[in-house]
């Protein structure tokens, strides 16, 4: 993968100091597994705000950051894994190492090659995270969101007015709207962080209730 899309400096600072919401980090852990661009980026990040302890600079660190942290130490896994994970697939999909797949709920069908999977990270401040298997050539209707709406792609595409492959990472903030369509390059699968629900109308809010998304 060469991934050309990628998350703001805002979100790798967030995820290098541990203030970024499980679901968040969850989402970036996974780009970061596919983007040496950006694990180098959070790398610099860290050795930046470990230079600044030890010379005694004051630090950027959110007050919620311990309690932040501690709910990923004491989630069910997160984006740290230990060493010898041996790769496990769901679907077609071979799972990157931050993902390992008991942390995969039961998938929820719309059709065969339309499902949803929860992932189980800590539900904190309104953010959640899924797994999303979409048929290619899928068009989802143009939907709002509540929240923040971040997306790691796992394999396929999608655009949306942006094309975005394989590796790549796309960031909405709340109350931005957008449509998608799925690429003819295959199914897509992406792993989704959401804060909140995003805001469906007419018979696409059907669709969303079976999906959970």
């Amino acid at each position: 993968m060469n991934p050309r899309r990628h998350p703001s400096h805002r979100l790798l600072k967030a995820f290098s100091e541990g203030n970024a919401p499980p679901a968040v980090a969850m989402t970036i852990a996974v780009h970061l597994a596919h983007c040496g661009e950006c694990t180098d980026s959070v790398s610099e990040l860290e050795a930046a705000a470990g230079e600044a302890l030890v010379t005694g600079q004051e630090a950027s660190v959110a007050p919620t950051a311990l309690s932040r942290l501690l709910a990923r130490v004491d989630s069910d896994g997160g984006p740290e894994v230990a060493a010898g994970h041996q790769a496990e697939t769901v679907g077609h999909l071979t799972l990157p190492p931050c993902l390992p797949k008991r942390m995969v709920g039961f998938r929820r069908w719309l059709t065969p090659d339309l499902w949803t999977a929860p992932i189980k990270t800590p539900q904190v401040d309104g953010w959640r995270t899924f797994l999303l298997h979409a048929p290619k050539g899928l068009q989802v209707p143009v939907h709002g969101h509540r929240g923040g709406e971040l997306i790691a792609v796992l394999s396929g595409s999608f655009a949306d007015g942006i094309r975005y492959g394989a590796g790549d990472f796309a960031e909405s903030s709340a109350g931005s709207a957008h449509g998608l369509t799925v690429g003819e390059d295959g199914p897509c699968m992406c792993v989704i962080a959401m804060e909140g629900r995003a805001k469906w109308a007419g018979w696409a809010r059907a669709v969303s209730m079976v999906l959970d998304v």
